[in-house]
């Protein structure tokens, strides 16, 4: 079996923002948002992986939007790492605060969001930066 793409969790962000499937309203909408964010997470993470040759360096989720977003990048690399920060942001939100409300709105635009990301990624993937493993605490 070959391993999960994780363009389906962008797939499943489109259909939840928009048909909502299975769910409704808000539970919905903070699904979207979440598969959004782990549809870049792990094709940036598996990218990376692929480029320095190995298949169990773990970037960390800030570190490695962090590390994308430094100045010695391109503008183009900056502007997957801005992404991902501001999904990561969203998935957050989505997950923890539930205070905040997530709207439909919201979870459309971070599926599309998700959807651009994968393209650029694709075209951009030579260009990443060699990331260092994250150390957990």
């Amino acid at each position: 079996m070959p391993p999960f793409d994780p363009v389906e969790f962008c797939k499943a962000a489109h259909k939840v923002s928009v048909v909502k499937q299975a769910l409704d309203g808000e539970v919905a909408w903070r699904t979207a948002t979440t598969r959004a964010y782990y549809a870049v997470w792990v094709a940036t993470r598996d990218a990376i992986r692929a480029k320095q040759g190995d298949p169990n360096l773990d970037p960390g989720h800030k570190p490695l939007w962090d590390k994308l977003k430094e100045p010695a990048n391109t503008s183009e690399i900056q502007e997957l790492g801005e992404d991902g920060a501001v999904l990561m942001k969203w998935r957050h939100v989505s997950d923890y605060d539930m205070g905040v409300p997530v709207t439909e709105d919201v979870a459309k635009k971070r599926a599309a969001q998700c959807h651009a990301f994968l393209k650029s990624l694709q075209r951009l993937q030579d260009a990443l930066p060699v990331v260092q493993h994250y150390a957990h605490r």
